[in-house]
């Protein structure tokens, strides 16, 4: 697994802040069993995270995107009881939004 990220930060008055995140991950081919089943493999994966905001005295205000790249890899698999299928756990699809935070 890999996994870089950044942070940037803006200061255009003495209460108004911009800022950058960015992340991204990547993980090789995983399996989701100890004996290294052929069948339980999940490909290798690529995630990046993004957010920008402004922050002041009255608060923060964030945009985000999630999973840019809106990838549907497995992160796990594995069988119920009785093995009749496999069950498969995907990476969270790709999702944005708007975050206000405000300390009381």
């Amino acid at each position: 697994k890999i996994t870089a990220a950044i942070h940037y930060e803006v200061t255009l008055s003495s209460d108004i802040q911009i800022d950058f995140d960015g992340r991204y991950r990547w993980a090789s081919k995983t399996y989701s069993d100890p004996a290294n089943t052929p069948g339980y493999t999940n490909q290798p994966t690529s995630q990046l995270f993004l957010s920008s905001g402004v922050k002041g005295n009255w608060g923060a205000l964030t945009l985000f995107v999630d999973n840019v790249f809106d990838r549907d890899d497995t992160v796990a698999k594995y069988p119920p009881n009785p093995p009749l299928y496999t069950y498969s756990n995907y990476l969270r699809p790709r999702n944005f939004g708007l975050e206000f935070k405000r300390g009381f």
